[in-house]
């Protein structure tokens, strides 16, 4: 496998693992699990990723209550009830949905903690929805994404300029609400009524795991606050594909997912 970045070393990332006594894995879904495609309800893990997955959920299994656990964690933008459709999380696993606006534990754990809205942020979102339905009607080959917190605009597989178009109109209509988070993405504009970010939910699964090393793989704009969250030279920040990045280490897509998996099972097994 091939790791690139500032550190260019394959076993740096495997020294921090095994220098580490309670390790997370956490992982973005879209565009790091699953490659991304047009419409996000068709993506899946890639089989080799899957399989190593439910490897790792059993390693949090077995090493739960030993002095030197592995945890595993999915912290994506995607809301839990998608999250869990699309990415049949394991048992063992926490899950971090709508950028870190909620949190799951395992079920063996606790109650599940999930995001409850307000009265005025459900009428808010209705508002945003009502916005970004209006634009998607104007602009043919967009789609919409309805999520518990937010609803997301879609241009993946649409012609440059009407994506551009599409993608302004959205911005425009949604700056003139108050207590609208719009988050960008590839190829997307997301408007949400809860103020997260994957950094914060990071922070929360190194408070419920107590880890002294994280290691986070993301690939789009909003895994930037995730490895903003993390420590250089102790945790493990991987940007997975090109573009600019403060991560230490680069995969190039999710094909290189599973080499990177199967280090992590090597070392910590």
């Amino acid at each position: 496998m091939k790791l690139s970045g500032d550190v260019v070393l394959e076993k740096e990332v495997s020294q921090r693992l095994k220098d580490a006594r309670r390790v997370l894995v956490a992982l973005d879904f879209d565009g790091t699990i699953a490659p991304l495609v047009a419409r996000p309800e068709d993506a899946r893990a890639l089989p080799a990723t899957a399989a190593l997955l439910t490897q790792l959920d059993d390693l949090a299994r077995d090493s739960a209550g030993t002095e030197r656990p592995t945890f595993v964690a999915l912290v994506s933008g995607r809301d839990i009830a998608s999250l869990h459709r699309v990415a049949e999380p394991g048992e063992n696993s926490f899950l971090v949905g709508s950028h870190g606006a909620e949190l799951q534990v395992p079920a063996k754990v606790t109650t599940p903690d999930t995001a409850v809205l307000t009265e005025a942020q459900r009428e808010l979102l209705s508002t945003v929805t009502a916005q970004l339905e209006a634009i998607h009607a104007l602009h043919p080959g967009s789609h919409l994404e309805y999520k518990t917190l937010s609803t997301v605009l879609h241009t993946r597989g649409m012609e440059a300029a009407g994506a551009e178009a599409a993608a302004t109109a959205a911005e425009e209509a949604l700056s003139a609400l108050d207590g609208v988070s719009v988050k960008h993405g590839k190829e997307i504009v997301e408007a949400a009524v809860a103020h997260s970010s994957k950094g914060e939910g990071l922070l929360w699964l190194r408070e419920q795991t107590d880890a002294d090393c994280v290691l986070f793989a993301g690939d789009d704009v909003t895994d930037e606050h995730g490895f903003a969250a993390l420590e250089t030279g102790r945790d493990v920040s991987v940007k997975v594909g090109s573009g600019e990045t403060i991560a230490e280490f680069r995969i190039s897509s999710p094909d290189s997912l599973p080499e990177l998996l199967q280090l992590v099972l090597d070392v910590r097994s």
